[in-house]
């Protein structure tokens, strides 16, 4: 992305600064949210987490199966 800053190698045409954006389907299509800098580690804290509980999550639906299917 462009800072917008004039002396600022992006808008030289130089190397662009990069950007975060979080993504998700809503409805079959993919919406996007920026993220500004200074959530970037909180971001990928969340995500982490998030990957985590989906691990948890699937796991636990696995025990939940077993158990019904227990004779």
């Amino acid at each position: 992305r462009i800072c917008g800053t004039k002396t600022c190698r992006c808008m030289r045409g130089g190397e662009k600064h990069p950007s975060m954006y979080l993504t998700w389907k809503d409805k079959r299509k993919t919406k996007e949210l920026y993220i500004p800098v200074r959530y970037h580690d909180d971001v990928k804290a969340y995500s982490q987490n998030y990957k985590k509980l989906k691990k948890w999550i699937k796991a636990l639906s696995n025990l939940q199966k077993k158990l019904l299917t227990m004779p």
